[in-house]
Parts: structure tokens; sequence; C-alpha cells
């Protein structure tokens, strides 16, 4: 006779502690940043995913294909890729993850989600976290590899104009119902999500909502169609946290949403990756 599967598996799960839900604090986001970043150094590919969402967006630029030299093109890594980091190959491991270089800037934290730069041995990884069923994970990720240890590159506010030239075409595209200029600020791999949470008679699980390349032009031909903001008044109130010759972190405060942007330069060209973002009530 066989063994009922399901009570044995009730019986586990309700042997195995909740985890606590985490608070929308400054802290709480250096803490999930560290133990990403602690998982990482230790080989703990678990530990890495754990701090990451399923879906993670996570870019990097490079000029190389296959080995060969290449147009400048971005590389996406998956979240089975973190696996990675669980295998000899991953040279940034340590007996202590305490040992490895840890540097966080958080640049802003809101309702549901944050934006952070933490630099490793290997990386400047500029991240957007959702805080997604109770926990802070990493959602959005830019990297930029450093070339030798301890050389991080520095900023570049020279870029500073353009990347806020880009982000402001973004914005007026949507007060001027033109999708075109929208979407020509945007990467053809383009994440914009924001976390939804389904209402109790549905389940009360949270999810992605997720925008697309193509959807961010139909969205802009749309969004503004009734004439209910005005362009010459509304807001378009733009901070660049972070700035180098490859990268870049900024936020855009617009007229009833705000968005945390990922952008990269690619073939001399300003172009945003990665969005999280969130409306503003009232």
């Amino acid at each position: 006779m066989q063994t009922p599967i399901a009570p044995m598996c009730l019986a586990l799960a309700l042997a195995t502690p909740a985890l606590a839900e985490e608070p929308i604090s400054q802290d709480a986001v250096e803490n999930a940043i560290t133990e990403y970043v602690h998982a990482k150094y230790a080989g703990d590919a678990q530990g890495v995913q754990e701090r990451t969402h399923h879906a993670i967006s996570r870019y990097m630029r490079t000029d190389r294909y296959f080995g060969q030299p290449s147009d400048e093109w971005l590389r996406r890594f998956h979240w089975d890729n973190l696996r990675f980091y669980g295998t000899e190959a991953n040279r940034t491991r340590h007996d202590n993850p305490d040992e490895g270089r840890l540097e966080i800037e958080v640049y802003d934290v809101a309702e549901w989600s944050a934006a952070a730069k933490v630099v490793m041995d290997d990386v400047v990884d500029l991240v957007h976290l959702v805080h997604f069923d109770g926990r802070w994970v990493v959602a959005d990720s830019a990297v930029r590899l450093i070339p030798e240890a301890g050389q991080v590159p520095e900023q570049d506010r020279s870029e500073e104009a353009a990347v806020r030239k880009v982000v402001e075409n973004y914005c007026l595209g949507f007060y001027h119902v033109d999708g075109q200029r929208v979407q020509d600020t945007c990467h053809t791999g383009l994440s914009k999500r924001r976390v939804e949470h389904a209402p109790e008679q549905l389940g009360g699980f949270d999810y992605m909502r997720s925008i697309t390349y193509e959807e961010i032009k139909i969205l802009g031909d749309v969004y503004n169609r009734s004439g209910h903001i005005d362009p010459a008044t509304a807001p378009v109130e733009i901070e660049v946290y972070y700035v180098d010759d490859t990268m870049a972190e900024a936020k855009l405060v617009a007229d009833g949403w705000f968005d945390y942007f990922q952008l990269f330069k690619v073939n001399g060209e300003w172009t945003i990756a990665n969005i999280i973002f969130e409306p503003i009530e009232g």
C-alpha cells in the first residue's frame, strides 16, 4: 500500500516556520542586499536565488559574441544563471563571506520597491528590489565588471545630461500622446514592471505586472488621450543617482507615477533597459 503523499506534505509544511514579513525600511533593504552578496561569496547559489525574483531582469553590456569582437549589445542573465555561483568557476568565493568587498548605497525606498548600488569584488551592481511575498528581493540588475580588484569605475557626470534627456523624452512622450517617442527611449528587451497584489477573494498573492517593449508604445499612445494631464504644467522631476560611461541609475517622478530606471550606453546611445514603477496616489 502506498503512503499518502498529501498528508505528509501538509505535515512538513506545518512543521516549517514561515518567514517573518520584512519591514519597508532602508535597514531591511540593506540586509537583503547583504544576504544576496554574502551568499554569492559563500558559493551558495540557492541563497542568491532566494534573494532574487525568479523573473529577474539582469543585464550587462558587452562587445564580444562567442569570443569574437562585436558591436555593443546587452547580454541578459536569467535566474537560472545564478546557479553559477555554486560552481568552482565562481572566483569570488571566500571561506569567510565577510571578507568580500561589500559597499552598499541605498538611493531610495518606496512603498513596494527600492533602488540601490552595491560594489563587490568583481562588479558594480545597480539593483532594483521589490517587496514581494513579504520579503525584499532583487528584481532588476545592471552589472558592470571591475577589470581588476579595487579599480571601480568612476562616475562620469559628463553623461548625466544625456541620461536626463532620455528620461525626459520618455516622460514627455506619455504627456504628448506620442508612443513612438516613448518607445524610442527604450531597449527592445525592455523590462517594465511593478508589484501587484491580488485581492483576497482571488488568493491574496503578489505578482509582477509587466509592460513589454511593444506595449510601451501602445501605452504612450493612449495614456493621456483624454487630456487629463497638461504637458505645460505636469511634473518631470528627474534624479540621476549614478552614471558612468556604461550604465546609469535614475528616478522619474511624473504625474501619477514614478519610475526607477536602469540605462545602458550601447553603441553611443543611452537606452532604458529596466524599469520598476509605482503609482502615486492623490
